[in-house]
């Protein structure tokens, strides 16, 4: 059974409505896409036909706006301007849903970058200080009563050491989680976790000249690139690889890190799975052309992926974690096949029939009648292999995605409620009545391999056996 995650859709479930703040420095993060359409006959220089522009939030926006794709309960707090860009920036806020408390500046931050025929060439930026008010953020805070607190300092003024301060002395048991572009600029001695990249961790270590006991009772999370997340507490480390990606745009994916951490920290699951999921995140986000934002069914999808790459025997789930796992795929336009049988003993006809239900689709779900169900049908003699060691021979085959069971002599309610795009049966049962069929969209047999069934290699064997 997978029950890293079970416990994570249940997690989820507690998670949504938590009430979240992130206290930072606010972007827009505009792409300008063009392309090369001739050169200039005066300075010969290339001629750019603009092709479109799309915006994203940037900075502690991109957090709030990653936390926004899980929790129901997000607000923030950060400085924009009274100008167009700012607008767009409310309206991406509302678009996301995320209650947002604007610091008013004379100008928006803005970070532009320039893309010619999908490379990025240059970026330009539009920048500004934010003078906070201490008054207005206590209010802020107060209104909200949040039970996470994200600092996200990126070096524009809304973090300062007075914010600090009254955010630590607020907080009691809540959870605070604070990272900054220059640690070294503040007194984090009240700030309990710490999220940063390994330059920041360095200029930090530096800082305090290496002193161990300054980090006492801190935890740090820090981001290694392509090589994963270390987490250190005291003389514990603990470093999970991720595995490897071709970065598209690195752009926001510290942001994404830092969402999935901050949600996940003080959720009762294991470290180590709150920094594989934050790998994973990382992942897809330097894999997208624009700031990601984080998608928790692409989080869960590619948890699943790398789960039963390293443990083949995680494709074994209960029929309630399968549907929610078959919504995900469905939703990324897979195609799933079902098919069900007692695979008491595997031979040629089996792997023939799995061989070919992958071809109809892009994920197979295989079902497997229990061992009372096969008592029922075969008699009290079979079946020779138990339950477990069906499920777990045919979670070795490369070709299946997901391995499930059902008690009932048919499959009728699991396929209601899996509801497969493709359901696949022998040859042998074109001309019978398929109770399953009429729940199904589409159903293929296949082909028929004479003499090849359990029945005849268990004659087989008592044969060469007598």
């Amino acid at each position: 059974m997978n029950k890293e995650l079970v416990k994570l859709f249940d997690l989820l479930y507690e998670i949504k409505n938590k009430r979240i703040m992130v206290v930072g420095d606010i972007f827009l993060d505009e792409y300008l896409y063009g392309k090369i359409n001739g050169v200039s006959t005066g300075v010969k220089i290339p001629i750019i036909e603009k092709e479109k522009i799309e915006k994203c939030l940037g900075g502690a926006a991109n957090i709030a706006g990653n936390i926004a794709g899980i929790s129901h309960n997000v607000s923030m707090i950060g400085g924009c301007g009274q100008d167009e860009y700012g607008n767009e920036i409310k309206r991406l806020f509302e678009e996301k849903k995320i209650k947002l408390y604007p610091l008013y500046m004379n100008k928006s931050i803005v970070k532009q970058r320039i893309y010619i025929d999908n490379q990025q060439i240059s970026r330009i930026d539009y920048n500004e200080y934010c003078e906070c008010n201490l008054i207005d953020i206590c209010n802020y805070v107060n209104e909200e009563k949040p039970e996470i607190i994200i600092l996200a300092d990126y070096q524009y003024g809304v973090i300062n050491q007075e914010i600090i301060d009254f955010i630590a002395d607020y907080v009691n048991d809540k959870t605070i989680i604070f990272t900054s572009r220059k640690m070294e600029s503040f007194n984090i001695e009240k700030l309990p976790v710490i999220v940063l990249n390994s330059h920041e961790m360095n200029s930090y270590l530096k800082d305090i000249n290496n002193d161990k006991h300054k980090m006492k009772g801190k935890e740090f999370f820090v981001t290694h690139g392509e090589k994963g997340i270390e987490y250190i507490k005291g003389d514990e480390r603990i470093t999970i690889h991720t595995v490897p990606k071709y970065p598209v745009n690195v752009s926001g994916a510290g942001d994404t890190v830092i969402s999935i951490i901050s949600l996940l920290y003080d959720s009762n699951i294991k470290i180590e799975t709150v920094i594989k999921l934050a790998n994973i995140a990382g992942g897809i986000a330097i894999s997208n052309k624009l700031t990601y934002s984080l998608n928790i069914s692409q989080v869960i999808d590619e948890l699943y992926s790398q789960s039963i790459k390293e443990n083949c025997e995680k494709k074994i789930i209960d029929t309630e974690t399968a549907k929610k796992i078959v919504r995900i795929w469905k939703n990324k336009k897979e195609k799933v096949v079902f098919t069900n049988g007692c695979y008491d003993l595997i031979h040629l006809g089996h792997i023939k029939s799995f061989h070919c239900a992958k071809e109809w689709g892009t994920k197979l779900i295989v079902a497997l009648n229990s061992d009372d169900s096969i008592r029922r049908i075969k008699g009290e003699n079979r079946p020779i292999n138990s339950l477990k060691e069906r499920m777990k021979t045919l979670a070795f085959l490369e070709m299946i995605d997901m391995v499930l069971y059902f008690d009932d002599d048919t499959a009728v309610k699991m396929i209601k409620e899996i509801e497969p795009d493709v359901y696949v049966k022998g040859e042998e049962y074109r001309e019978k009545d398929i109770p399953e069929k009429q729940y199904v969209k589409e159903i293929k047999y296949v082909p028929m391999i004479q003499g090849s069934s359990t029945t005849c290699l268990i004659n087989k064997v008592i044969k060469s056996m007598n």
